[in-house]
């Protein structure tokens, strides 16, 4: 029994949770658990199942997201993906969509990030870009809602936004180029430390991939963005982004059987990205001082050591 301050009447009405117990096949006397921390929705836990209830109306939309990308992974049987089960339309139990998922098991990564081994974390980032490789052979065409984007034009913006000079301009030219000979992929759009489950004993490994509703077709590089993980990642292992970023595409690029020059390219985008947030170009998700993200000189010089590295 529930009692009267429960979290999970903040969802389910009383007078709806018998109805909500029955379509689980719960008893009165099996759990439920809430997770109200996600932006856009609410998630009560059986052990199970995993309920997504919309926050509001103007989240109904990213749900459906949520829905379309899993459906389109599930047939290639990634570990670590949910599974939807049941998409609910049912007003005795919420106004909304509600969606019915695996319960995946693990703990979130977030708790645990900060104080890993560096050389554990760069386990997981393989681990991360060898499943990334496996949905973004998505044929996009199975996801014709979804959002598309091309992240990749900002790069482009850096040669008057540097002021890099006519060498550095051109080398840049040129691996734009190169990055646009990759075609476009679904993406889960949202990696960080907060969307990931890990096994709970070391040494952690990937048990669960959520929250999907930022799901969108887009350059692959953009999946790899740690300028997009929060705060404790970047406490604890700011000075090992580039490595954790190599370890990840190179599993990535493996998987997919994708030429090694494109890794340069590949940090060189990411060396672009972490600039355009530094010098407040683009905005980081989190606020970070500059003992944590670095100044703009450093931000800069990280842009040119990379086009250094490009090959000719």
């Amino acid at each position: 029994m529930l009692g009267k301050a429960h979290p999970v009447l903040a969802v389910v009405a009383p007078p709806r949770l018998a109805r909500f117990r029955e379509r689980l096949g719960l008893t009165e006397d099996d759990p439920i658990e809430a997770d109200f921390t996600g932006w856009s929705k609410l998630v009560l836990l059986t052990s199970r199942h995993a309920v997504l209830f919309p926050r509001d109306h103007t989240q109904v939309e990213a749900l459906g997201r949520d829905v379309e990308a899993l459906r389109a992974v599930e047939p290639l049987g990634l570990p670590c993906v949910p599974v939807v089960r049941e998409v609910w339309e049912d007003p005795a139990i919420s106004a909304y969509p509600v969606v019915v998922l695996d319960r995946m098991p693990g703990r979130p990564l977030d708790q645990l990030v900060e104080d890993m081994p560096a050389a554990e974390l760069g386990d997981l980032f393989e681990e991360l870009g060898t499943l990334a490789a496996g949905w973004h052979a998505v044929d996009p065409a199975r996801v014709p809602t979804l959002p598309r984007r091309s992240s990749l034009d900002a790069a482009s913006l850096l040669v008057q936004e540097l002021g890099l000079d006519p060498d550095d301009a051109a080398r840049a030219g040129r691996a734009l180029e190169r990055a646009r000979s990759l075609d476009p992929v679904l993406v889960h759009g949202d990696l960080h430390e907060g969307q990931l489950l890990v096994t709970p004993e070391a040494p952690h490994r990937l048990s669960a991939i959520l929250d999907w509703q930022t799901a969108r077709i887009d350059h692959p590089f953009v999946e790899f963005d740690l300028g997009e993980w929060g705060t404790a990642l970047w406490r604890g292992h700011r000075a090992g982004f580039a490595e954790l970023r190599r370890r990840a595409w190179e599993a990535y690029a493996l998987a997919r059987g994708l030429p090694d020059d494109l890794g340069a390219v590949f940090e060189w985008h990411h060396a672009c990205a972490h600039a355009r947030k530094v010098l407040g170009i683009d905005r980081f998700p989190v606020e970070h001082g500059p003992e944590v993200i670095g100044t703009p000189d450093e931000a800069r010089a990280a842009v040119r050591h990379a086009l250094a590295g490009l090959p000719e």
